[in-house]
């Protein structure tokens, strides 16, 4: 029951802009929320009949001006639960939504159920869709993919479907058949992460659209622990990136399948032109063998001078003179805007980390900000038994914290409320735990 003074509330609410609630009975209150722009309902145990009553405060009149709605980690399973939220969009009452995630939900054959709401409703207002560990396969990738054909979808921008185990090379194939007909020529996002059953052909038929240019926005391209994919799906995505040119993040480590073949193709994209785009490149875990000093030396002698996040851990092999070659010419200011690189878990010679370390030192001396990297290097196998020095390295230099203004007194339009004490499945509650971030939030428009 709400309290007597529910009906002040309910006048203060008017103005509310985002709203978190940690308590599943406490949607009884979301049709007083008639302006909210921003709802995260994480980690509350939110079943069919939570969705339900959502739904119901939605056709009500209210959130017609939600743009951010966050239902991650809930017990939203199946065609049932979700066909309420789809039913919202189909008859377009959430014209504003510009970010959904559900996250951690099996909603398995629920993006059926999601894809058919977009197809009817277009959903012109979505940009981002985070779809992590949601039990997504094949037939509901194909689906939603559908429904770009009729005129759903087409702003998106960001597709998360991070490790859903039963998604394969059928799922891939039809994200690259909608892309080949311009279907997704505003996405700046693509992961399709495992474990996954994604293949060399899913790889190869991704890599067809990427290389022609039919996703003309994409900056992200995310193929981490694809544990199918070889040498010949992941050379497949390498050529495409060199084709492409305009790749900002590349993810592609934990492929267990790769070896110095898969080397060699990601070090002839980084000896062209198109690598100076690289902000980010994650080739960690690889074994890349002997190719790993030809990765190494790519990037000493062709350095990508926008390259924030370096991450070559893991690959367990030796590329001693590149890696002193790279250290030198970071200590030339190859990489200007380097915030992180990581190394270990590979043979590297002291002088190496020697070099990085005072190169670091200097750039956080002179004010450079945060900078990890971490070098702890293997032993030589010829090496006799503690001949090797450690040199992992973790340093970061405090970010500032903006001063807090003095609190006023005047009249203010509250913007944040928070219902409820507890997290209802214990441990710390983190709305932005898995996605989306604070930044695309903060950026709703």
């Amino acid at each position: 029951m709400l309290p007597e003074s529910a009906s002040v509330l309910r006048v203060s609410l008017e103005f509310l802009q985002e709203v978190t609630l940690a308590d599943p009975y406490s949607l009884r209150m979301l049709r007083a929320f008639v302006n909210l722009e921003q709802l995260s309902l994480t980690n509350n145990k939110i079943d069919a009949y939570g969705i339900a009553a959502f739904a119901e405060a939605v056709r009500a009149g209210a959130m017609r001006q939600l743009s951010v709605l966050q239902l991650d980690e809930n017990n939203i399973c199946g065609s049932a639960a979700v066909k309420p939220l789809a039913k919202l969009f189909a008859s377009k009452l959430l014209p504003a939504l510009r970010i959904l995630s559900l996250n951690r939900n099996i909603i398995h054959e629920g993006l059926v159920d999601l894809a058919k709401g977009f197809r009817e409703g277009h959903a012109s207002a979505l940009r981002a869709l985070y779809l992590y560990r949601s039990g997504v396969d094949d037939v509901g990738v194909e689906a939603l993919c559908e429904s770009l054909a009729h005129g759903a979808l087409p702003n998106l921008e960001k597709l998360h479907l991070e490790h859903n185990q039963e998604m394969g090379d059928r799922a891939a194939v039809a994200i690259a058949g909608a892309a080949t007909t311009g279907l997704l020529n505003n996405l700046e996002e693509l992961h399709i992460p495992g474990p996954n059953r994604v293949g060399n052909a899913g790889c190869h038929a991704l890599a067809k659209p990427i290389s022609e240019g039919r996703m003309p926005k994409l900056l992200h391209c995310n193929v981490h622990q694809t544990l199918l994919v070889g040498d010949d799906g992941f050379s497949a995505i390498m050529d495409a990136a060199r084709q492409f040119g305009k790749l900002e993040h590349l993810t592609a480590g934990r492929l267990t399948r790769l070896t110095s073949a898969g080397g060699m193709a990601a070090a002839a994209f980084l000896r062209s032109e198109a690598a100076a785009s690289l902000i980010s490149l994650h080739l960690g875990y690889n074994r890349l063998g002997e190719s790993f000093e030809q990765v190494v030396d790519a990037l000493a002698t062709n350095p990508p001078k926008r390259m924030k996040n370096l991450l070559l851990y893991g690959c367990q092999a030796d590329a001693g003179p590149a890696l002193v070659a790279l250290a030198k010419s970071l200590q030339e200011g190859s990489m200007p805007e380097l915030e992180r690189i990581e190394l270990k878990s590979n043979v590297i010679p002291i002088e190496v980390a020697d070099s990085i370390r005072e190169t670091f030192r200097k750039r956080m001396e002179g004010g450079g900000g945060t900078i990890i990297f971490s070098l702890e290097p293997m032993r030589r196998p010829s090496s006799p038994a503690g001949a090797a020095t450690t040199a992992a390295i973790s340093v970061s230099a405090p970010l500032p914290v903006p001063a807090t203004a003095a609190p006023s007194h005047a009249t203010f339009t509250l913007q944040r409320f928070i219902l409820g004490t507890a997290n209802l499945l214990g441990g710390d509650w983190n709305p932005y735990q898995f996605a989306p971030k604070p930044a695309d939030i903060a950026d709703t428009g």
